[in-house]
């Protein structure tokens, strides 16, 4: 689905100092252009590679506002369990952040709960 505008919508509705977890890890320019050309300079732009164990420790100790999953990352198992560490333990306040997540991530996990 490319071209629809539903990553820049992701993008325009994040809150200030949210992390962005594009599709793939090659082409990572592309979402940081629409954070630029949308004003958007507090989004932390990542690949999916975060969401493995290896490159979770790249964000140890870091805190976001909301997690964002860009809508065309394909889930498996291993980042089904890399997000729910990521909501743990980098959201910077559970209860009031914001998890937009891919469908076939998001309805394996618990959202917006404890977990």
């Amino acid at each position: 689905m490319r071209g629809t505008g539903t990553t820049t919508q992701q993008l325009k509705s994040a809150a200030k100092g949210a992390l962005f977890i594009w599709c793939n890890q090659f082409t990572l320019n592309f979402p940081r252009s629409i954070c630029y050309r949308i004003n958007r300079p507090d989004i932390q732009v990542v690949g999916p590679d975060i969401l493995t164990e290896q490159g979770y420790c790249k964000l140890h100790g870091s805190q976001y506002s909301d997690i964002i999953v860009d809508h065309a990352l394909e889930g498996t198992a291993e980042y089904h369990s890399g997000f729910a560490r990521l909501m743990r333990q980098c959201l910077r306040n559970p209860e009031q952040g914001r998890i937009d997540v891919a469908e076939n991530i998001g309805m394996h996990l618990k959202i917006n709960s404890n977990l």
